[in-house]
């Protein structure tokens, strides 16, 4: 499958960049990730495109289980006007969410967009993107393979190494940045 990396990597050479996709789930090891990419291999001329998983998965879990209920004949009333209203607090969420992102790309100087998109999983979101605007690289964070093991961005970046067939940047959250002078680790609220 990685085959076509060669010829999609050096094609891109032609636009005068590289397409490069960011999972991005506002996580600090995403944007450590980010940043990474911002401070070694980001060039200005580099189409960036940080992809938001949403998964909008209980507000419509939700709605089918109460239509399932209803169907088998339970007696429920649902106020469907609350469900609208649900779905579109959830819509105005994401949509601060992106502003929030995008201005964090101004504070690391990276050019780009910030797009969100709704799959059954952040990774299954994050390669239809790269795949949809011919991505050169995908970029993903990961926490390292400290006790934390499972949080969703280590499993998005599994799943987006094994599924890709373009090449993968995974940057670890170094484990010990309570030791290093870290400027943007003052604040620990745990």
């Amino acid at each position: 499958m990685a085959e076509h990396n060669v010829v999609k990597t050096t094609a891109a050479k032609d636009t005068g960049g590289k397409t490069v996709v960011i999972a991005f789930d506002g996580s600090d090891y995403a944007k450590h990730a980010m940043k990474y990419f911002a401070e070694t291999i980001y060039l200005p001329t580099d189409h960036v495109v940080v992809v938001y998983c949403v998964e909008l998965g209980d507000v419509i879990t939700t709605e089918r289980t109460i239509y399932g209920l209803s169907q088998a004949g339970a007696h429920i009333s649902i106020d469907h006007g609350e469900l609208k209203d649900l779905i579109q607090r959830e819509i105005g969420r994401i949509k601060n969410k992106l502003v929030e992102f995008a201005a964090y790309m101004k504070e690391i100087k990276l050019n780009g967009t910030v797009k969100s998109t709704h799959a059954s999983s952040p990774g299954l979101g994050v390669i239809h993107v790269a795949n949809e605007l011919n991505a050169d690289l995908i970029v993903t964070g990961s926490r390292g393979y400290g006790r934390f093991r499972r949080t969703l961005l280590g499993s998005v970046s599994d799943y987006i190494l094994h599924h890709s067939s373009v090449p993968v940047m995974v940057v670890t959250y170094p484990k010990d940045h309570h030791h290093h002078h870290h400027h943007h680790h003052h604040k620990h609220k745990e």
